[in-house]
């Protein structure tokens, strides 16, 4: 499935300062997991990781940041008695392919390294398995993992609030969309099925429960129906899946939207509006700035079923209606983000006021945080520095009842608000 996501723009000046914030990591392990199993891994290329706080079971002698195994030659199955290179519980193995139509430096064919990491205690136990090239690797080992929210899928067991997190997922399994590219079928699906068969079995039996819409390959159908796009590392494309988000249905007027962490791994799954109590949460898996008919396509295209869904049925006077405010969303969305990086912030600041007000109108209504972040960051570009502040508190205020897992916005917020505050001041003492 395939949804979206809004994200915010605090200033670049906290964007900075929370850049260096160090944070604990990601796979590190839960209470009664196998502590005396962790070991680090042996450096095997040059470089190095995001500054981070040393995991609480990470043995104090070690003072530096794991680096993948990617030597295939001293990758080989581990004799009892000595445990697999941390944060990972299985042996790592790695492929390299030969990318179709590339070469490298000497004029031979370019090999890129995909390895298979997993840590079967990741989450609680819920595990994970990643297949990607070492340094996206390295760039997870640096971030933090949460445990599931209470609300999964389905109806909503109680009134959810418009903004309030409807339901946490974490991922089974992270592909590298260049590894599914390049890798050849056979050796590609192996190491697929191995990283499924390392998870615990209670995460393998939500996976191979998922519908599948195609024929062919179990693995291949499963993945190919129920997996969304997600950027890691430099910005490179991967495919998640995540068990309990893939239940929930497709709506082309959703009451949720998801939003990916890649500090976490983890999908927020948040009201746009108020979900009462027995009301089926939805989320689009198209684009909703997409007319009618491309979304239809899409769904049609990718998920091989036909959409029909309230707005799909909808009178032509109300499909009118929809299509223009959409229509209008798309066009102020490239209208924000061209003006915003032109400089040209007072038309950047009408475009996400009318932005606002559109999607208020089409009820997907973005995470009112984000839009206040955005709107206080295109004020202090413009040296209006109490509008900035107000923004900045409403901003801070929205993101302290969210409670998302992912605090970095938090701390954003808060950064941006003393940011702000300070401007401000500096503004009053050069006016006295």
């Amino acid at each position: 499935m395939l949804g979206h996501a809004t994200s915010g723009a605090p200033a670049a000046a906290a964007l900075l300062l929370l850049l260096l914030l160090p944070g604990p990591g990601l796979f590190s392990r839960r209470p009664g997991a196998h502590a005396a199993e962790i070991r680090l891994i042996e450096p095997t290329l040059v470089g190095d990781c995001p500054a981070q706080l040393l995991n609480p079971l990470v043995r104090a002698a070690h003072t530096v940041c794991p680096m993948p195994q990617t030597d295939i030659k001293r990758i080989r199955p581990y004799r009892s008695g000595s445990p697999p290179a941390y944060p990972w519980s299985h042996p790592v193995r790695c492929q390299r392919p030969h990318r179709t139509g590339t070469q490298d430096l000497r004029g031979g064919p370019f090999t890129a390294t995909y390895c298979l990491y997993t840590d079967a205690t990741y989450g609680g136990l819920h595990g994970v398995s990643l297949i990607t090239q070492p340094e996206a690797a390295v760039d997870l080992v640096g971030a933090d993992a949460f445990e599931a929210r209470p609300y999964y899928g389905g109806a909503s067991p109680r009134k959810i609030p418009q903004g309030t997190i409807a339901m946490l997922d974490l991922p089974a399994i992270i592909l590298s969309k260049a590894f599914l590219e390049d890798a050849a079928p056979v050796p590609r699906r192996r190491l697929i099925r191995r990283g499924l068969a390392q998870l615990p079995a209670a995460t393998q039996a939500r996976v191979f429960a998922l519908s599948r819409s195609t024929g062919g390959d179990p693995v291949d159908a499963i993945l190919g129906t129920n997996t969304i796009s997600l950027a890691l590392g430099m910005n490179e494309l991967h495919l998640g899946l995540y068990p309990e988000l893939s239940r929930i249905n497709h709506a082309c007027n959703p009451n949720a939207y998801h939003r990916f962490s890649p500090r976490t791994l983890s999908v927020e799954v948040v009201a746009y509006r108020d979900i009462q109590p027995g009301e089926e949460i939805t989320i689009s898996y198209a684009q909703l700035t997409l007319s009618r008919t491309e979304r239809r396509a899409f769904v049609h295209d990718n998920y091989h079923f036909n959409c029909t869904c309230t707005l799909c049925r909808a009178d032509p006077d109300a499909m009118t209606a929809s299509e223009d405010r959409r229509r209008d969303m798309r066009k102020l969305q490239a209208t924000l983000g061209s003006a915003t990086r032109s400089g040209q912030y007072a038309q950047a600041l009408d475009a996400a006021e009318q932005l606002l007000a559109t999607t208020a109108a089409e009820g997907v209504t973005p995470l009112l945080a984000e839009m206040y972040d955005i709107l206080g960051s295109i004020h202090l570009d413009l040296n209006h520095f109490a509008t900035a502040a107000r923004y900045g508190q409403q901003a801070l205020a929205a993101w302290e009842r969210l409670d998302s897992v992912d605090d970095a916005q938090l701390v954003s917020a808060r950064w941006f608000v003393a940011l702000e505050e300070a401007a401000l001041a500096e503004q009053l003492e050069d006016f006295f």
